[in-house]
């Protein structure tokens, strides 16, 4: 009989499933690893195998797909993978990350996520620990026996998995009637897996009894909702209309139909609040905004506009932060700046920021318009390429925003732990770091970091802190600076000379 199974699975086999095998040019054993995830695909959809997925893993794979593909990939790989698996976990990470420390601290070779990894497992109860490479983690285990005692959790690679499910099952004795047939008042069968739950019963017979669920009564009698159904159970579902599902609920379902149903139960209520909250504080000037809700969606790496609402609805952007964002792609009429024909013909994102000199927020600038089809381009206005340019070529112009996000390039020596300086000297200095690319050739290290920063001085700190850090061989700005539009806008005098 099937059942329900559930395991961690390891960082290179979950990238494996949520992109393919070959995604980062290993093509070892591809012809077996593809085979492998769709064999693993189908026992997640016919709800045989429970994936967990620790909310440190999900970070660690979207920083690598990040690296590899981008903002927009990576976030689809991470809906992908909260969809395969269940992320919502009762564990003590304050425990994990301490004894994982402990752990990382007595050898060089030993990596904290490994670490963390296991740990995770054993405060999780699941039923195995699949990794591409089994005999690295038994070794660390064998290793460091005093950290991980009590630790007897199979560590088995995706074809053993595979193999003990489809036929000897990764069971205890418990495990043996791998199907429940629960029963409504109306005699109705219900098949479920082992371990399901009144919400998986309420959701595999309608998602809106799934949704309105509030009580169950298990055999006459009030049970939790996270009891677990056996054979025969007669199950009740009691319902209010105006419920909604509760998103703690993802923590004991194992049906993919309850865990579907209440995510997208729980999405739709956060959008529905987050409109709300938008047009409380908007009132009917909301319509004007439409097409600058989908920039701004663009802008945080969502999909749309519902999205960027089901962020305001869950307390993950407040309506301040929104207006703020919203400001810089809309700047009031009201503001100084706007000017007259025939610059008022350029659009808002019709200018670029010079390479020659590359202004920054705080640098006096100036435009330079070549033709009302073409782009203003920003410069310093001490740059000898605008000095002996005639006045009607020119047109002042002030920031409209006091920080920008810009790339530094830097070039250092390929040595064990080489960015953890780096990184850490940035957020010493309130700078989070975003680790855009990475190339490592013949012992020297290529990578590009995205910073935000204030000022010209504000730059000239960072790369004077950076170059002296060891190992760095060179550290410089990359082209272009990164801009939001309406960074920039005109004076109210629409062009003007630049003094030499």
């Amino acid at each position: 009989m099937s059942m329900v199974s559930s395991v961690l699975i390891g960082l290179e086999t979950l990238l494996d499933l949520a992109l393919e095998p070959g995604w980062n040019g290993d093509y070892e054993d591809f012809d077996r690893r593809r085979a492998e995830m769709e064999q693993l695909h189908a026992l997640i959809e016919a709800d045989r195998l429970m994936v967990y997925l620790p909310p440190f893993l999900i970070c660690v794979i979207h920083m690598q797909v990040k690296l590899y593909f981008g903002a927009e990939q990576a976030q689809q790989v991470i809906r992908k993978l909260l969809e395969l698996g269940n992320s919502h976990l009762s564990l003590d990470y304050e425990r994990v990350i301490e004894q994982a420390n402990t752990t990382a601290l007595h050898s060089e070779f030993v990596d904290l996520y490994d670490v963390m990894f296991l740990i995770c497992g054993s405060q999780l109860n699941v039923d195995a620990v699949v990794v591409r490479h089994p005999a690295f983690f038994q070794s660390l285990i064998a290793t460091h026996k005093s950290i991980f005692t009590g630790f007897n959790l199979p560590i088995l690679n995706v074809e053993a998995l595979i193999r003990l499910i489809t036929e000897t099952q990764i069971a205890s004795s418990s495990h043996q009637n791998g199907t429940v047939y629960a029963v409504t008042p109306h005699n109705r069968v219900v098949k479920l897996p082992y371990g399901a739950t009144p919400i998986d019963f309420a959701y595999m017979i309608h998602t809106k009894v799934g949704d309105r669920c509030v009580r169950a009564l298990v055999n006459g009698r009030e049970v939790p909702l996270d009891r677990r159904l056996k054979t025969g159970d007669i199950v009740e579902i009691i319902k209010e209309p105006e419920a909604t599902p509760n998103p703690e609920w993802l923590a004991f379902v194992v049906t993919r139909i309850a865990k579907r149903g209440i995510l997208r139960g729980v999405k739709r209520v956060n959008i529905h609040r987050g409109w709300k909250q938008v047009k409380q504080a908007f009132g009917k000037n909301i319509r004007n905004y439409r097409q600058t809700l989908e920039q701004v969606a663009k802008l945080l790496n969502r999909a749309s506009v519902d999205d960027l609402l089901s962020m305001v609805g869950c307390g993950e952007l407040s309506i301040s932060q929104l207006q703020d964002l919203l400001q810089n792609f809309n700047p009031s009429s009201e503001q100084p700046g706007l000017c007259t024909e025939p610059i008022a013909q350029l659009g808002e994102q019709n200018w670029r920021i010079a390479s020659c000199c590359m202004p920054l927020p705080g640098d006096a600038i100036v435009g330079v318009v070549s033709s009302s089809k073409r782009p203003v381009r920003v410069h310093q206005t001490h740059c000898s390429n605008v000095r002996e340019l005639a006045p009607e070529k020119l047109c002042s112009l002030v920031w409209n925003c006091d920080r920008c996000q810009i790339q530094l390039q830097l070039t250092l020596s390929d040595q064990p732990d080489t960015f953890r300086p780096i990184l850490n000297k940035l957020v010493e200095m309130d700078i989070p770091p975003d680790l855009r690319s990475l190339n490592i050739t013949e012992g020297t290290a290529r990578a590009t970091i995205g910073i935000t920063i204030t000022s010209r001085q504000h730059l000239d700190d960072v790369l004077n802190h950076i170059s002296t850090l060891p190992h760095v061989l060179r550290v410089k700005l990359a082209k272009p600076i990164l801009l939001l539009p309406s960074s920039v806008r005109f004076e109210q005098t629409a062009r003007s000379s630049v003094s030499s």
